[in-house]
């Protein structure tokens, strides 16, 4: 569904285009059969082309670098297996190969997302271009004018057809993305000793780009209803309760109370 909020994609209406078979491309035909020869070796980008595509880097920094391990279940897992330090993937060789295959894909899915953010504000400058021609219509004699707008419709619609795909693109590399995300936490959750059950709770959280876990993870740990035994499963020590130690209460003593000396009675 169209932002109307949004004005690059503005031009856009609801109304869905009809589908056209398109024959493939040779040269993409080429590209993708030369990958596949190779598909486990294959770089997830090719060299030169993340120097193409630029978009900024201030709040959008997870298109630049990968989601950095994070939660008491990372940290339950590199106790667990000894790390001296924190550990940018698990040790098992299992998740270990899980893990770098996310990080493959995500790498994979950054780009794509710059891409199609370019090629969507290429689209709209190619629409608005096509407006500036229109309006030398008046310029033009009256029977050329009729031509000039034909050819002005069609220009336009094929920047406002491109900024769909665009926009269509994009959605698909976010699931890829988010699809990554959650191989990733997976490779971590099997090495946690959690439960199953567990672990599916904690694999559909927000992902908000800079950490692989969602602030949520921790909070969900603590408010299970068996927190205190999940934490422990999870090799988190958790401090006992501190109980004063009972004494027991003396009787009061009786203190000894001094009677007053009586004086002698005098006539």
């Amino acid at each position: 569904m169209v932002e109307q909020e949004d004005p690059k994609v503005d031009i856009l209406s609801p109304e869905r285009p009809s589908s056209i078979a398109l024959p493939l491309v040779k040269t993409i035909q080429s590209n993708y059969k030369t990958i596949w020869l190779t598909p486990a070796s294959s770089a997830p980008t090719a060299k030169g082309v993340e120097c193409k595509y630029f978009a900024l880097s201030k709040g959008y920094e997870f298109l630049f670098c990968h989601p950095s391990p994070c939660s008491l279940v990372v940290s339950a897992v590199n106790k667990r297996e000894c790390h001296g330090q924190q550990a940018p993937a698990p040790k098992a060789k299992e998740a270990k190969h899980l893990d770098l295959f996310g990080r493959k894909v995500y790498s994979s899915g950054d780009l794509q997302l710059r891409i199609v953010n370019q090629q969507a504000i290429l689209n709209r400058h190619n629409f608005n271009s096509w407006v500036v021609v229109g309006k030398f219509k008046d310029n033009l004699p009256q029977g050329s004018q009729q031509e000039l707008m034909a050819l002005v419709d069609e220009g336009k619609a094929v920047p406002k057809t491109s900024l769909q795909a665009s926009l269509d693109s994009a959605d698909a590399v976010a699931r890829t993305v988010a699809s990554e995300v959650v191989m990733r936490c997976s490779a971590w959750l099997q090495e946690s000793g959690l439960l199953p059950e567990i672990q599916n709770t904690l694999q559909d959280f927000p992902f908000k780009g800079s950490g692989l876990f969602s602030d949520q993870t921790d909070m969900r740990l603590h408010s299970l209803k068996d927190s205190r035994a999940t934490l422990e499963s999870l090799g988190m020590h958790i401090p006992a309760t501190q109980r004063k130690l009972f004494k027991p209460q003396l009787p009061p003593r009786c203190q000894y109370q001094p009677r007053h000396r009586h004086e002698p009675y005098c006539r």
